[in-house]
């Protein structure tokens, strides 16, 4: 269960600074699409260890159908909130390519994401990932469905929307953190345990990241492999 909490990446930090700094856009949307990703993998991975942590308490069951169930948990959960979100997402399309208007072409976005979570919600499977692949379905094709006008009108919208959404998101939890904070006094095993807990994830993500990358490369015809980008994307691996 931990691991699956601590999977999601949170670009927020690297995106701003990135920007700031110049990086190549390939590089911005490589960080950005893994956090994408990870989230929804990592909350149907959390659901899952969950529902070992039951079986495993009730003994209802042994270790091996714990995990085959998991498995198959996993398969129907992924691979239907990607489907659900590939119908949805089909129609909108549809939608917006018969829509001209700027104002009512945002309030379809807007209100696309959410009907795509509702969706997954109402079939049982991942809302998230479902949620992802409307997005994605969607703005692969909005120079087909949308007018230039339309594009810079949402551009400005979704900046406020991101920015309001993250302020709130972490302003809940700096209001929580001092609480956490205080109820964990008298004890500093919790500051040994978190600091261990960080230096596995950057260790970890070390490993995986650089010799992926250099592999990779390899495989584009680059003699010597190139270390910044790995470098960066390996920092990149921040957790909120």
């Amino acid at each position: 269960m931990l691991g699956a909490v601590l999977a999601s990446t949170d670009p927020v930090a690297v995106s701003a600074l990135g920007r700031r700094l110049s990086l190549p856009p390939r590089v911005q949307t490589l960080v950005q699409a893994e956090s994408l990703f990870n989230d929804g993998t990592s909350l149907v991975l959390f659901q899952i260890a969950v529902a070992f942590a039951v079986a495993g308490v009730a003994g209802r069951s042994t270790a091996g159908g714990v995990l085959l169930h998991g498995t198959a948990q996993f398969a129907v959960l992924t691979a239907g909130g990607a489907a659900a979100g590939g119908v949805l997402a089909a129609g909108v399309v549809m939608l917006r390519r018969r829509v001209t208007d700027p104002v009512l072409e945002t309030v379809i976005a807007l209100v696309t994401p959410y009907a795509a979570y509702v969706l997954g919600a109402a079939l049982h499977v991942s809302p998230v990932l479902a949620v992802i692949v409307a997005g994605l379905v969607t703005g692969g094709r909005r120079d087909r469905i949308t007018t230039a006008q339309s594009r810079i009108q949402l551009h400005s919208v979704y900046q406020t929307v991101i920015f309001l959404l993250e302020s709130v998101v972490f302003s809940l939890i700096g209001l929580q953190l001092p609480t956490l904070i205080r109820a964990l006094s008298g004890s500093e095993e919790w500051l040994t345990g978190a600091l261990a807990v960080t230096g596995t994830l950057i260790v970890i993500r070390m490993l995986w990241v650089f010799p992926l990358s250099a592999v990779i490369q390899r495989r584009g015809g680059a003699r010597r492999p190139s270390w910044p980008v790995p470098a960066v994307v390996s920092w990149a691996g921040t957790r909120g």
